[in-house]
């Protein structure tokens, strides 16, 4: 599992004292887009609607996606203290507007040497560093995509993790070709 995922699910199942988000909206917004693609750094949105089962948005320059959500809670005792853990996660298949696939692949395979060229791991890391310099494709296309957020105590700030997957493109390895980007400095409001 990757670094960043485990980092991710381990900070997010950490129970945390939350006001409870039930039956209310939750605005997320984030003044960076990504701390990894440069030139990703315009600010970046997520709205979510409802109590259990309820819909997300998340609106930057390279996000415009409505995905179906949910949220999760845990309770329990920490240290004495009973503490709440707080997450959504918005998850389906949908149109988006991404990177040309052609181009990342492209540049991701004369980024690699040839005696990486069949390891899934380094054309990962290669299609990361191509991400950037890759325009946004002319039309929409079909991809899977999958919005973490995990709501942190008090003004601590918020968790996002977001990843967006080609359904329609592979790795020369076999593997995805997926984005995942993490927003920077996201901060919670609830109405």
């Amino acid at each position: 599992m990757n670094l960043r995922i485990r980092l991710f699910v381990a900070l997010t199942t950490i129970l945390f004292p939350f006001h409870s988000a039930n039956a209310e909206v939750v605005n997320v917004s984030c003044v960076s887009e990504d701390v990894i693609n440069a030139g990703w750094n315009g600010p970046l949105t997520i709205s979510y609607s409802g109590g259990p089962e309820g819909e997300m948005s998340v609106k930057s320059a390279h996000i415009d996606l409505i995905l179906p959500a949910s949220q999760t809670e845990r309770s329990g005792e920490v240290d004495g203290a009973e503490v709440r853990a707080v997450s959504i996660v918005g998850s389906g298949e949908t149109m988006s507007t991404m990177p040309d696939s052609s181009a990342l692949l492209a540049c991701a395979s004369q980024t690699i040497q040839p005696e990486f060229k069949d390891d899934a791991d380094m054309q990962a890391m290669a299609l990361m560093g191509c991400i950037p310099q890759t325009e946004l494709g002319p039309v929409d296309v079909k991809i899977q995509a999958t919005v973490r957020v995990g709501l942190l105590p008090g003004d601590e700030g918020v968790i996002v993790e977001i990843k967006r997957r080609y359904i329609d493109a592979l790795m020369p390895a076999g593997g995805e070709v997926s984005i995942e980007t993490f927003p920077k400095d996201c901060k919670l409001s609830i109405q």
